[in-house]
């Protein structure tokens, strides 16, 4: 995990990016663009929702990539992965190292289906 130092410079860098969208852009980057046929079509062939990562916004102008989603309320949920207690669940345990944990747990199983 990046030092605290090296997470302010990600941070200072993001929000420089993001100050530099338009509004549009901005709205972009919270919607999907897979079709819902496609959607549809991994629901039928028996896949379910985010069979694979689906891809959303992305700003080209600032050479943003677009996002590669594969989340859900348990974790990732493209492929095979951990099916973790919901975030309200393991915020009651006030347990900071255990979420920090399943934290990166989670980001590594994001990065193995080709999330991002």
């Amino acid at each position: 995990m990046p030092q605290k130092e090296e997470r302010l410079q990600y941070y200072g860098k993001a929000r420089e990016i993001v100050s530099r969208m338009t509004l549009e852009e901005k709205i972009i980057l919270m919607s999907g663009s897979i079709s819902n046929l496609k959607m549809g079509l991994d629901m039928i062939n028996g896949h379910g929702y985010n069979y694979t990562p689906y891809p959303a916004g992305g700003c080209e102008r600032l050479g943003v990539p677009e996002l590669r989603f594969c989340d859900g309320p348990r974790g990732v949920v493209s492929g095979r992965s951990t099916c973790f207690p919901v975030t309200m669940a393991r915020g009651a345990s006030f347990d900071r190292e255990l979420e920090e944990r399943v934290g990166e747990a989670i980001a590594k199983e994001i990065r193995g289906v080709g999330g991002n």
